[in-house]
């Protein structure tokens, strides 16, 4: 997997399962408003003002010599104490405009305030990341692709589309046109109040299924191995859709880790892991696949997190093709100010909402779950349920105990009992 690619543009990639703290200053849609050209983050909780995690080739933001991973905190003598002022500050500008910013920018011992200005571009201009990155707020119906150029055929020819998270609004991402995608938002037991993003991505041949986010990720107080993550990830993420899941290779990632390093503006512990697998049931021989976990802790307050959690499975000879549009989900990532502004205001309401709705979606998961392992359920007259192959049109079970498959109404053996097909719900 491509993890210097999945982990580029100053860590954009962690804020999948990092709580979601990434906000855009990267200008509005309308004709004439100001394009700076950043992505930017809310920084550490010691600090004040917007963090730039991603400058825009070309853009206003390159040309003023602004960096990845200074710390704007101030435009044009006003302060800036997050992410969100300072999109609301560009966003009041038009093309044309100069901004004047007040940089923290860390030489290797201590900080040193400097001064950049730039003027701002156009929304359509060459280097802005809102022409590259689909607005907050597009036509797509929440929770549905909308419509884009053609079908994906394959995976190496694919149109992209816009999801959109369907149950808080809270981001838009690109995936491939005609794949089956569920996810969103979602909180749980035994932290509701902490917003996970978790997305299943399914190839219309079912043969690839690409994964983002856990569920089930939470903070932690003690320093928690990568190796072990992405082992627990991987069994939890794909061991239903991998049937005879193997997990054959598990390797730290010390690049990835230097990576991080130089890239934090603060002390953070980081590890990282990358596994490979392969499924060995019957129905998915010559599969396999890939996963990553990139770790964050802070001592200083006892705080950790998994800040990259994803992976994919798909047949042998794709898993290039799979990595490369892992990738381009996990760049795509657009989070909606709004969402933004709400979570500091309402973080309460919107968690018991959320879970409660989080109920309906985990019966979207299992689909997606069965689709890719041709299983459906069964339920026999005395309440004894069974997962079994999906492609007999009937299916039986024997006085011995054993389920058999036909393809006609007529019991197998004699005394065989017809099991019957429990509902999508």
């Amino acid at each position: 997997m491509s993890l210097r690619r999945l982990l580029g543009c100053g860590l954009t990639a962690a804020v999948l399962a990092a709580g979601l703290s990434l906000a855009t200053a990267d200008g509005a849609s309308a004709t004439g408003k100001g394009v700076l050209g950043v992505v930017v983050t809310n920084p550490p909780p010691q600090f004040h003002g917007a963090l730039v995690a991603r400058v825009a080739p070309g853009s206003a933001a390159a040309q003023a010599g602004l960096q990845i991973q200074d710390l704007i905190v101030e435009a044009d003598s006003q302060p800036i104490s997050s992410a969100t002022d300072l999109t609301t500050y560009v966003t009041s500008h038009r093309a044309g405009d100069r901004i004047t910013f007040t940089v923290m920018r860390w030489n290797g011992g201590s900080f040193a305030h400097i001064q950049l200005a730039a003027t701002l571009g156009s929304a359509g201009g060459q280097g802005s990341l809102g022409a590259a990155v689909p607005a907050a707020g597009s036509p797509a119906a929440p929770g549905r692709a909308a419509s884009s150029g053609t079908p994906a055929r394959g995976l190496t020819d694919v149109s992209w589309t816009t999801f959109t998270d369907p149950y808080e609004d809270a981001f838009t991402i690109e995936v491939p046109q005609g794949w089956k995608v569920v996810g969103g938002v979602v909180r749980k037991d035994p932290n509701p109040l902490w917003p996970r993003l978790v997305l299943r991505v399914l190839s219309p041949d079912r043969r690839t299924l690409i994964a983002v986010g856990d569920p089930d990720s939470v903070p932690y107080s003690e320093p928690i191995e990568a190796r072990d993550y992405v082992r627990r990830f991987t069994e939890g993420a794909m061991s239903v859709a991998c049937m005879g899941l193997n997990i054959s290779d598990v390797a730290d990632l010390p690049d990835v880790v230097r990576f991080a390093n130089a890239n934090s503006l603060v002390a953070y512990q980081w590890s990282a892991a990358h596994a490979s697998f392969t499924c060995n049931g019957d129905r998915q021989a010559g599969m396999s696949g890939e996963a990553i976990a990139v770790l964050q802790f802070q001592p200083s307050v006892r705080n950790g997190h998994a800040q990259t959690l994803a992976g994919f499975v798909t047949t042998s000879g794709q898993q290039n093709a799979a990595d490369q549009l892992l990738n381009h989900i996990v760049a795509s990532l657009h989070q909606n100010d709004e969402w933004t502004r709400r979570q500091e205001t309402a973080a309460g309401s919107l968690a018991a909402g959320a879970m409660a709705r989080w109920q309906g979606e985990q019966q979207q998961f299992q689909q997606v779950d069965d689709a890719i392992t041709d299983t459906a359920h069964y339920v026999a007259p005395d309440g004894q349920r069974y997962d079994l192959d999906d492609r007999p049109q009937y299916q039986w079970r024997t006085p011995d105990g054993h389920t058999v498959g036909t393809d006609t109404p007529t019991p197998p053996t004699p005394g065989a009992t017809q099991l019957q097909l429990v509902p999508s719900q």
